[in-house]
């Protein structure tokens, strides 16, 4: 679509052409790039009644092997955003716990868990040095299951580490690499701090105009080249009405949507 968009100034005949079937041309890629991206919303947030491997099932077999330690002191790119999440649909003792506390811990108990996978299912080579690793990182997760309470529950999670397909998937991430455009605010990465451009994106251009989901924390829309996101800041900080224009058109609408996904 985006190409479409680019033969309209290549001559008045083109502009005109594609004015005239615009219509049809963009119908059918507004309604399936949306009904695309508001499905993934609606599986990537629906966390009600998972527990926090089928959370990790979720989101490790889609995106891939996430890292989880900040990098330059920036917050983990995916993580953060998906456990706070999760805690926000969780039981009241543990949602009544500081969300920057229930973070830290949890990604501490994922990077456990994911040491004790990755050496018994994906590392190549084990050396005495990971074998060592792992096992202590499993004594500590079966120490914090260890009571007569959680005992059953340490035994689930035994069983579920000895499944080596535990987090197959598409994994996205891991063959195209962590994505590098986005245009709502995410952790993890450089956004530009204007306030003018954030609200008439979340709330104008993704809200009103693409009809899509509001994001909660930690995740967002991303495109895909640097061209659709200077566009879209371009269309959203505009003062004069011929460039606001564009965020108006349905042409615009559908290329961007062809290129919008969910991280």
């Amino acid at each position: 679509m985006l190409r479409v968009c680019r033969l309209r100034g290549l001559s008045r005949f083109f502009q005109n052409l594609i004015d005239r079937h615009e219509s049809a041309l963009v119908k059918s890629t507004v309604k399936s790039h949306r009904a695309r991206l508001t499905a993934r919303h609606k599986w990537l947030t629906k966390v009600e009644g998972l527990n926090e491997i089928d959370i990790m099932h979720r989101y490790f077999s889609y995106y891939g092997d996430i890292c989880l330690d900040p990098v330059g002191g920036a917050e983990p790119p995916v993580v953060n955003g998906l456990f706070l999440h999760a805690e926000h649909h969780s039981p009241e003792s543990v949602g009544a716990m500081n969300p920057d506390l229930f973070c830290e811990l949890m990604v501490t108990w994922v990077n456990f868990f994911r040491t004790c996978h990755n050496t018994m299912h994906e590392a190549a080579v084990v050396t005495e040095e990971m074998h060592d690793e792992a096992r202590g990182c499993w004594e500590i997760i079966e120490a914090t299951f260890s009571s007569d309470r959680h005992g059953e529950r340490a035994e689930v999670i035994r069983a579920r580490l000895q499944d080596k397909n535990l987090f197959a998937g598409p994994r996205f991430r891991d063959v195209y690499g962590s994505p590098k455009y986005p245009i709502t605010p995410r952790n993890g990465y450089h956004f530009p701090r204007c306030p003018t451009y954030n609200a008439v994106c979340r709330e104008s251009l993704v809200g009103k105009v693409l009809g899509l989901p509001r994001l909660w924390r930690g995740l967002a829309y991303f495109v895909k080249s640097c061209r659709m996101q200077e566009l879209v800041y371009a269309a959203c900080t505009a003062k004069d009405r011929a460039s606001t224009q564009r965020m108006e058109s349905p042409l615009f609408q559908a290329a961007l949507l062809e290129e919008m996904f969910l991280f």
